[in-house]
């Protein structure tokens, strides 16, 4: 239920944050003469899933940054929708593979606010997975590590790198994408 001009409006601001993104990114001394590759639909939706739980001066920054300028929950709602949309197109498509997937790792004994897990389940598909940051870390950081792995069929692998989770980590949101397809033009292997 989400009107054409909400899903323009989500698209649009995408598009000024992937652009924006990007400027940055080329503009970095360590990228400077390299290709740069990424997936600015991925860092919108795992921050918009992170911008669910914000409050305040945090939500209005994070909104400024992302070039969001639907409010929430339409927001949320244009995002599942995008999704279903883009899931729907890869389908009818040969020789395309389109995969997005959302997770929540969290802290067993953490007490998260059941509306915000429950938010995301139903916006996001994103599962809560319990593990032990705080007496494992290592092993829940290499179990997340796997789970991307897994759905990126096996072209992402360590996303977190040694000592990135600590006892202090309590969640860990993750969103993973495996894209393949033909190009139009075929580069020479």
């Amino acid at each position: 239920d989400v009107s054409s001009e909400d899903m323009a409006a989500l698209v649009q601001g995408n598009i000024n944050f992937a652009f924006d993104m990007y400027a940055q990114l080329i503009a970095s001394s360590e990228n400077q003469g390299k290709n740069v590759f990424f997936s600015p639909y991925s860092i919108s939706v795992a921050l918009a899933m992170t911008l669910s739980g914000a409050e305040g001066e945090t939500e209005t920054e994070m909104h400024k940054a992302l070039r969001f300028v639907l409010a929430e929950p339409g927001l949320h709602k244009a995002f599942s929708q995008l999704d279903m949309e883009m899931e729907n197109a890869a389908k009818q498509q040969e020789n395309l593979t389109l995969s997005v997937v959302n997770s929540l790792w969290g802290q067993y004994d953490w007490n998260f606010r059941l509306s915000f897990i429950n938010f995301l389940a139903t916006q996001y598909g994103a599962g809560m997975n319990l593990v032990d940051f705080y007496n494992q870390p290592d092993p829940s950081r290499l179990l997340i590590n796997n789970w991307v792995e897994e759905k990126t069929q096996n072209r992402i692998k360590d996303i977190l790198p040694p000592e990135s989770i600590d006892p202090l980590t309590v969640l860990v949101l993750t969103n993973a994408i495996y894209f393949l397809a033909d190009w139009q033009k075929q580069f020479n292997p």
